[in-house]
């Protein structure tokens, strides 16, 4: 299977629906947004330490996959603007 065009339905245990699909080099801005909204503890216990921002290096690194060593997933909601990661 080609990991790099996975996109599957889902939801949210509220019935919301989701698309759980490959992660993917446009998501770079999500993904930092995102980590903006998550709290110490929750930095803390993902990256084993605390910090502010991810760096280049590694948004590059969460966003740039090959899909076959290093695969990632985003959960999104699709809304009239577009697609939240969630």
């Amino acid at each position: 299977m080609d990991f790099s065009t996975y996109d599957a339905p889902g939801a949210l245990r509220d019935g919301t629906p989701i698309r759980i699909r490959a992660i993917r080099p446009e998501d770079a801005e999500a993904l930092r947004e995102g980590f903006a909204h998550l709290s110490e503890r929750t930095v803390y216990h993902r990256f084993f330490q605390s910090k502010r921002e991810l760096t280049e290096r590694e948004v590059e690194y969460l966003t740039h996959l090959d899909f076959e060593h290093h695969v990632g997933l985003a959960a999104v909601i699709s809304n009239p603007a577009g697609e939240l990661l969630i």
